[in-house]
């Protein structure tokens, strides 16, 4: 009754398992968001560039980076960016009051915050390094779209998701790469048998675990993840 062994490599990274569906299905939709879309490639490209520029600023194994964005493809861009970098991504949720981010950015130490020029005024009294995808991109653009050299450990971290703070100050959990993997791998294709559908829809807030069964599920099945916009809903 007990039979759970699997042939899954549980060391692998969540990267590494997305850049083998990137040689299969490099064509293939990744995400969409509105009229907007990546193929794995386009993707894994954009990834690629981003990890290389935050490398550039030190982000490597342990490194937090904290990612303050609406649902969009930089959104995507972003995390797969921070995670082929080396770093563990803090998300947090623009909605958020400016006292609990200020208190998730000190208390993850994040020194590098991903964000967008709409959100950006908010974040002024940052003392780190604020960077906007949208209007900085060019810098961005210029590193390779070749995934960057970085020995990550199993145990080194994937990211960091803060609780509600509704008994108290916001927790930190900490994922290492092993449980994402492992998660994901062992459970979560499986159990939502995504190989069977076409994809699934992100609503969730960035700062959510349901967002990180939503993306990753699909990305590492070959599917389509469809990025519905903070404006909205899904009708039951």
């Amino acid at each position: 009754l007990n039979k759970t062994e699997t042939a899954n490599d549980d060391d692998a990274r969540v990267t590494q398992l997305f850049e083998e569906q990137v040689a299969r299905s490099g064509q293939a939709i990744a995400v969409s968001f509105g009229q907007q879309q990546l193929t794995y490639e386009e993707l894994d490209q954009r990834a690629n560039q981003l990890a290389g520029f935050l490398q550039s600023l030190g982000v490597g194994p342990e490194v937090p980076v904290a990612i303050c964005l609406d649902r969009s493809l930089e959104m995507v861009v972003a995390i797969l960016g921070v995670l082929k970098a080396g770093g563990a991504y803090v998300p947090i949720d623009s909605s958020y009051p400016l006292e609990r981010i200020g208190f998730i950015i000190g208390d993850a130490h994040a020194q590098i915050f991903l964000t967008e020029q709409k959100l950006a005024e908010s974040f002024a009294s940052y003392d780190g390094r604020v960077v906007c995808l949208d209007s900085e991109w060019s810098k961005v653009a210029e590193f390779g779209a070749s995934p960057p050299a970085i020995t990550v450990s199993p145990e080194n971290l994937a990211y960091i998701l803060y609780t509600s703070g509704s008994t108290g100050h916001p927790k930190g959990a900490m994922i290492s790469h092993r449980g994402l993997g492992n998660y994901l791998q062992n459970w979560c294709v499986k159990a939502y048998e995504v190989d069977k559908g076409n994809g699934a829809p992100v609503h969730s807030s960035i700062a959510f675990d349901l967002t990180i069964t939503g993306l990753f599920g699909s990305l590492l099945a070959g599917k389509t993840v469809v990025l519905v916009s903070e404006s909205e809903r899904i009708e039951g």
